[in-house]
């Protein structure tokens, strides 16, 4: 068992054990971070003297759920680095399973209209860009990403150039998704995928979306949701692990009901389908459309 530090609360040491899968695949994640990232991950845990007790502190601190150790370990920009390194590298196989619902709704988007200047919110590592790109031909003239978290820069700017876009078509701003830090009628097209999840405020999110949306503008978006009535099992246990989800995936939230809130936001048109991802998982239930302005 390992020894609990004296700053550790007193929640680590009680619900530890539930926590230890969860602490396994974080180390397991931690140990694959180039040299560099593995330094600012410790700074998190508080002390480099020693590798095990850095070990210790990102079990306890960074994955075991712990209210009070994860807001102390979000707090920083160790800790930001080290959720970018985890989006950019552990949802591939998620990408890759998405990829048709996705490639369908862009092409859809496209077909609506011109679409120039589009806005991405929670760009995160930049998965969407490649989609964008399709579209260069078309007359895309830039792609603002937004996102809270600066660390996702590096990732986002790679994926851009991997798809294609120009430095000059993207640009990339901080900032959350309650408080876009745009004009009104800005967009084209309003990217949103896996956002509405974790916001503090989904429905104030998507007045925001709104708000910068052209007439006519689209909204795209693609979410994780609570599993229908006709799935009680399922329903059940994401209303019973969402607190873990929340503190271990940085908000993110297993219970959002979200196409009812699209429905709500005030958009004169929307569409959209319901779809099981992956049978059985705790974020296979799903929920894509466009919603037009």
């Amino acid at each position: 068992m390992l020894a609990v530090g004296r700053e550790q609360s007193w929640l680590c040491q009680r619900f530890l054990p539930s926590r230890l899968l969860l602490a396994r695949n974080s180390l397991r994640l931690a140990s694959q971070l180039p040299r560099r990232e593995r330094r600012l991950v410790r700074t998190v845990a508080g002390n480099q003297s020693s590798t095990n007790s850095f070990r210790r502190q990102l079990l306890l601190g960074t994955a075991c759920g712990c209210g009070l150790c994860v807001y102390a370990a979000r707090s920083s920009s160790a800790y930001q680095r080290f959720f970018a390194y985890a989006m950019a590298t552990s949802m591939r196989e998620y990408e890759e399973q998405i990829a048709p619902i996705k490639h369908e709704l862009f092409d859809k988007a496209f077909q609506q209209g011109p679409v120039r200047d589009v806005v991405e919110v929670g760009m995160g590592t930049g998965p969407n860009l490649k989609y964008l790109a399709a579209d260069t031909q078309q007359g895309l003239r830039s792609v603002i990403g937004v996102d809270p978290n600066p660390a996702m820069d590096r990732y986002a700017q790679r994926a851009a150039k991997h798809a294609g876009l120009s430095s000059d078509q993207l640009q990339l701003r901080q900032g959350v998704a309650e408080g876009l830090p745009l004009p009104d009628a800005c967009a084209d097209l309003v990217v949103c995928t896996l956002v509405l999840c974790s916001v503090k405020s989904p429905g104030k999110a998507l007045q925001e979306m709104r708000r910068i949306l052209k007439e006519k503008g689209q909204l795209l978006f693609v979410e994780h949701v609570l599993a229908p009535p006709e799935q009680p099992g399922l329903r059940l246990a994401q209303r019973l692990l969402d607190p873990l989800q929340q503190f271990a995936s940085d908000g993110c939230h297993l219970t959002r009901d979200t196409l009812p809130l699209v429905r709500a936001s005030g958009f004169t048109k929307v569409e959209a389908s319901s779809f099981m991802l992956e049978q059985g998982s705790l974020i296979g239930p799903h929920v894509s459309g466009l919603a037009i302005k």
